[in-house]
């Protein structure tokens, strides 16, 4: 965003600006930044308005609730009592479904006939959908519901649509119904402030976080960084549903916690109190750039080099001069190490870890340091804080802490994804910046020698960069083919996009995930459908999305035309949202598949990757395409139908009559007249060309 930000205010155009937040604690920094870049291109100011008027006074709570069941349950009864609605946020969808399951005896009895007969003539519509929820319109029937990804999209609208008109009285929910839908009610209780992260893959590296069990080490049943709450502004965008315009005149938002710990954790963390009018106010987290991340600088690079059609460093480096990040995170060190247009060293490191109290609390605390084993490949630290720790620099097994800090990438491929923000633990950093503090120190060395700190360093220096697999951005795109450099006249370097990096940025894709499509594609692997999909399964899992190999074996039962229900009692882990989610990003990967194959002159891929693509959109066989895709009102059923009755074409059909039509395939009248009429209109087309 601050990238696109800045290339729009350096075209020069009167654009105008209007940017929109109820939920961040620095607004007048990010107008600052705005100010600096509009100011010299538009000669425009930002003006920040700031308003904490809210059309329903919002009241914010913290309970302590042993048994969050009972006191879930004494919560509801007493909000309905007073005509009240109520969201109940949980952390996953599993915890959705059950406390829906166990709240519905609670909810039932505050329905009306009328509410009755009103759900169900709304169940009558979505009923027959296929990837329907096994449960959800009995729960819905006894007034409460679940609401997460997984359910599809018309159960959703359904939800929404009877919570909004009071037919149903509870929604327990995961945070998918705080994104952007008007669902408020009088009450929001946040179940789970904590949520559970993974740190480990399935791929050939592995990365473990200890920095974030640190970060939050105070909070209570937070160990090894699996468990993190909420960040503040998630919370605040939850609870921010309560109270209803024109129905309450207040709203309250409620956090459980389970004991006092956790409760003063919360407090601090979330909230700060008012002394005036004796109530809390919410603490907001800051606007932050992303642009420290590997992958998103490669991409932003490359972008500017492609629109500039040619860039040199200094006009790259001009340019990410005006970001945010850099007005933000101005270092004396030079944005082209923030943006590892350099590669990352010592200082580099310290310098994108610009957090200093914690930092200089560790480092006050080093008692005693020595130097195992120094070498070009590996220096090995303990390190004595108030216990003693092994940190190790290691060219092939990355960067270790002996706490449970890892970031290892072992074996790492060019396509694989990786954390690349390297959120070290404190402990690390604490010792980086005790070797720069003290360059003239001796450390001794096992061997009875000893070294200054500023020795030391250079050896680190080396190996930093290869054990965090690191390179210089420019490097990358040069040596991966998506840009090349030309020397001008004037002696200076420019940086082209190549057709390749062209094709990368014309499909908005990241360059590590056009690399792994170059390689499945010019490796000449792909002889059947099936292997294509499992080569997008994996395309779709380096993103982040569809761990599960299931899916692909759900794909290919729907494009041999099994029934959608059938697929997912087969495959009862995958529910019916994340089926029709997985078989849209199928159909958007398999463009991408097309694309790249036909940029390398691989016309057969190229030609299954489209024909995969329209058989995975329709889930159909490729002998029902004339019927399906070319006359409306037939899908993959009716086209099935039409097929085995002896109308294999379009040709056939308008050939034909509708009563003929309906004879051989037992569709009703009224569908065969417009199959029909449908077909006619496509003669007419033809033969008018």
């Amino acid at each position: 965003m601050e990238s696109l930000i800045i290339r729009i205010m350096l075209q020069g155009h009167r654009t105008q600006f209007i940017c929109l937040s109820a939920t961040i604690s620095n607004p007048e920094l990010l107008v600052n930044w705005l100010n600096s870049i509009s100011e010299r291109c538009l000669s425009s100011k930002f003006i920040l308005i700031k308003s904490n008027v809210r059309p329903v006074e919002l009241n914010y709570r913290i309970e302590i609730a042993r048994n969050k069941d009972s006191h879930i349950r004494q919560s509801i009864k007493k909000c309905l009592n007073e005509g009240g609605q109520v969201l109940i946020f949980t952390n996953t969808r599993k915890s959705s479904k059950n406390n829906a399951k166990k709240f519905k005896t609670t909810t039932k009895r505050y329905l009306s006939e009328q509410s009755k007969n009103y759900i169900e003539k709304e169940i009558s519509y979505v009923k027959k959908k296929d990837g329907k929820s096994r449960d959800l319109h009995n729960l819905l029937r006894d007034g409460i519901a679940y609401h997460n990804a997984g359910l599809i999209s018309s159960e959703r609208t359904l939800i929404e649509k009877l919570f909004a008109k009071k037919h149903i009285k509870v929604i327990c929910c995961t945070t998918t119904l705080a994104a952007g839908i008007n669902t408020p009610a009088r009450l929001v209780i946040l179940r789970d402030f904590k949520k559970k992260i993974l740190f480990s893959y399935k791929n050939s590296f592995e990365v473990k976080n200890g920095a974030l069990a640190d970060k939050y080490k105070e909070l209570p049943g937070v160990n090894s960084g699996y468990f993190i709450p909420f960040s503040n502004n998630q919370v605040f965008q939850l609870l921010g549903r309560a109270g209803r315009p024109g129905l309450d005149i207040t709203g309250t938002g409620v956090i459980l916690v389970k004991d006092q710990a956790e409760y003063e954790w919360v407090e601090n963390n979330y909230y700060k109190y008012n002394q005036e009018n004796n109530k809390y106010e919410p603490k907001y987290n800051p606007v932050i750039s992303t642009l420290n991340k590997i992958g998103a600088l490669r991409e932003q690079v490359l972008l500017l080099i492609h629109q500039l059609e040619g860039a040199s460093i200094d006009q790259l480096v001009n340019f990410f001069k005006l970001t945010y990040f850099n007005y933000n995170f101005k270092s004396k060190i030079g944005i082209e190490n923030y943006l590892y247009i350099k590669p990352l060293d010592t200082k580099s490191i310290l310098a994108l870890h610009s957090n200093k109290s914690p930092v200089e609390k560790y480092v006050n605390s080093i008692r005693d340091i020595f130097i195992q084993k120094l070498s070009k490949d590996i220096v090995d630290f303990y390190v004595n804080f108030h216990e003693q720790l092994l940190i190790r620099f290691d060219i092939n097994e990355g960067i270790v802490c002996s706490c449970g800090q890892i970031i290892k990438p072992e074996k790492l491929k060019e396509y694989h994804f990786v954390r690349n923000d390297y959120q070290f633990c404190p402990h690390i950093i604490a010792v980086l910046q005790y070797l720069v503090q003290n360059k003239d120190r001796q450390i001794e060395i096992s061997s009875k020698n000893s070294k200054k700190c500023k020795e030391i360093i250079l050896y680190l220096d080396d190996i930093i960069p290869q054990a965090l697999r690191t390179e210089r951005i420019i490097d990358f795109l040069l040596r991966t083919g998506f840009i090349i450099e030309e020397e001008r006249n004037s002696g200076i370097s420019i940086f082209e996009c190549t057709d390749f990096g062209k094709l990368t940025v014309r499909l908005y894709l990241k360059p590590i995930s056009m690399l792994y499509l170059r390689d499945i594609i010019l490796d000449n692997s792909l002889s059947n459908f099936n292997e294509i999909i499992d080569a997008a399964w994996v395309f779709l899992k380096n993103e982040g999305r569809y761990r599960s190999e299931l899916y692909t074996h759900a794909m290919e039962m729907w494009i041999n035309e099994e029934k959608v229900d059938s697929i997912l009692t087969k495959y009862n882990n995958i529910s019916g949202g994340d089926f029709y989610n997985f078989q849209r990003d199928l159909v958007r990967v398999m463009g991408h598949f097309e694309s790249v194959a036909q940029f390398y002159d691989k016309s057969e891929l190229s030609d299954n990757a489209r024909t995969l693509a329209k058989r995975i959109e329709h889930g159909i066989k490729e002998e029902l395409f004339d019927l399906v895709i070319r006359i409306k009102e037939v899908g993959r059923i009716r086209g099935r139908i039409l097929y085995n009755a002896g109308f294999e074409k379009v040709g056939d059909i308008y050939n034909s009559n509708p009563v003929e039509i309906k004879n051989k395939t037992r569709l009703s009248p009224k569908i065969c007249k417009i199959i029909y009429d449908n077909s006619i209109q496509i003669k007419h087309e033809i033969f008018s060309d």
